[in-house]
Formats: structure tokens, sequence, C-alpha cells
């Protein structure tokens, strides 16, 4: 049951395009902060920030800061299943 609960909630979040792209970006450069996303997007900072809080509040993402920047990755238990569905 738990594992449908977890799959899911990935299904749900990737359904959104900007989301999926954010964790595509994130499978192929590893770390991104949120004006990287902004940057490669063409999106305003502030959607960005609210999507990626969605995809850290689910667990898939995790943050680290470095000085004033705070740096977005997959966390480790949701990269392998990631790269297993987007087949990345």
């Amino acid at each position: 049951q738990k594992i449908f609960d977890t799959q899911s909630k990935i299904f749900s979040l990737l359904g959104n395009k900007v989301r999926l792209k954010i964790i595509h970006l994130l499978l192929r450069y590893e770390k991104l902060c949120v004006c990287d996303f902004t940057d490669i997007m063409g999106v305003n900072q502030s959607p960005i920030s609210q999507h990626l809080r969605k995809l850290k509040d689910a667990q898939i993402l995790e943050n680290k800061r470095d000085g004033l920047t705070i740096f977005y990755f997959i966390s480790k238990k949701t990269k392998g299943k990631l790269q297993l569905i987007l087949e990345v």
C-alpha cells in the first residue's frame, strides 16, 4: 500500500511540466540554485520557488545552503526511482 502512495505522489508531482523539467535538469546537473532554474527555464523566481517547495515537501528534493545561495538536488532515496521512471 505504501509503495502505491509514494508512486502516486511522485507521478502527481511530475504531472506538472515545470516540475518535470526541474527533475530532468537536476538529473543532468546534479545540483542547481533557483537562479539557475530561472536562467535555464526563463521562468520567474517565485513560481520556481513554489515548485521546488512542493518537491522538497514530498521529499523528492533536498537542499543545502552555500553562503547566501541554496542549492537543490534530488534526494538519494528517490534518485534511482526517478531515473527508472524517466529512463534517464
